[in-house]
């Protein structure tokens, strides 16, 4: 069956929303767990689902996966009316396997760049851990003047829908200008590694400015009204491209931001390789490469000195 192909990655594809499609939607919305997310029993008979409002969406698509042409769920966008909320269905076989967190980041960046939304919403009761842990992967932090009172629909008990909005972050590359912030961020990094390196910030700036006219590149990540967020710098010399040095600001952690700036990075390098060094003692960073598949090649390894 042919559908137009809206836009796609390596895992799945948005693709046309058919009439065929309509008999698994309906099932999907008898299921347990989405009457749950989505607070509510919508429609008693299929002949209602055929009518139904979200027909009426600036956009709906259904989500297909790349190596078998299956249909697993689907996005939408709700109508013109209304401010733009960013719903996902995904069919129960499909579900904890990653594909609802590819689709939503692949149909947020469809909203953003294809169809020019500036502000984009996704709701997600308090109860719904995996929805929320998808938001914040896919880069979309609470907007509480946003949420929604509710009754729960078996109970009728006082709930509400948290409200949550896309927050991008950009990338550029650094200049020299902007070498002494980069060596505050360095400093902060090697204060966070327990490292032992006595180089002060003066030191570390023309450290930097050395590096950014000797084979390295560093980048830079920023939010909202140019806030930044952290940097990479990257030897573009090695082979796989080495990233010698990987920065959160302080006060931005625990937000996503780290895992979604190591994807843009990559998109940026226009490479699916490349190296990293982890202090042995820095658990939380071992935790959060591997939690991006990165895998260990070797064990650097020093003899006396300073073992931190």
């Amino acid at each position: 069956m042919n559908r137009c192909t809206y836009c796609s990655n390596d895992i799945l594809s948005l693709v046309e929303y058919q009439k065929c499609d309509d008999r698994a939607l309906y099932e999907n919305w008898h299921d347990p767990d989405t009457q749950k997310g989505y607070n509510g029993i919508y429609f008693s008979t299929f002949e209602e689902f055929e009518h139904r409002d979200s027909l009426r969406d600036r956009f709906f698509a259904m989500i297909q996966l790349n190596c078998t042409n299956e249909i697993i769920g689907a996005v939408g966008i709700s109508p013109l009316a209304t401010t733009p909320d960013l719903a996902i269905w995904m069919f129960k076989p499909y579900r904890k396997h990653g594909y609802g967190t590819s689709a939503f980041a692949l149909a947020t960046k469809y909203a953003v760049e294809k169809q020019e939304i500036s502000e984009l919403h996704a709701g997600a009761y308090a109860d719904n851990v995996g929805s929320r842990k998808m938001l914040k992967k896919c880069g979309y932090i609470p907007y509480p003047s946003g949420n929604i009172p509710k009754k729960h629909y078996i109970t009728g008990e006082d709930i509400v829908q948290e409200d949550f909005i896309y927050c991008p972050i950009y990338l550029r590359p650094a200049t020299l200008a902007d070498a002494e912030e980069l060596a505050v961020m360095n400093r902060q990094l090697i204060e966070d590694e327990k490292h032992d390196n006595p180089m002060t910030i003066s030191e570390l700036e023309e450290r930097m400015k050395g590096f950014l006219t000797d084979g390295y590149e560093a980048i830079m990540c920023t939010g909202d009204q140019s806030k930044t967020i952290g940097y990479a710098l990257i030897n573009k010399t090695a082979k796989p491209l080495y990233l010698r040095q990987f920065f959160i600001n302080r006060n931005e952690r625990r937000k996503g931001y780290g895992r979604r700036f190591f994807n843009e990075l990559l998109e940026h390098l226009y490479t699916n390789a490349i190296d990293i060094e982890v202090m042995i003692w820095n658990e939380a960073g071992k935790a959060f490469w591997e939690s991006l598949n990165f895998q260990p090649r070797s064990l650097y390894m020093r003899y006396g000195g300073n073992q931190q």
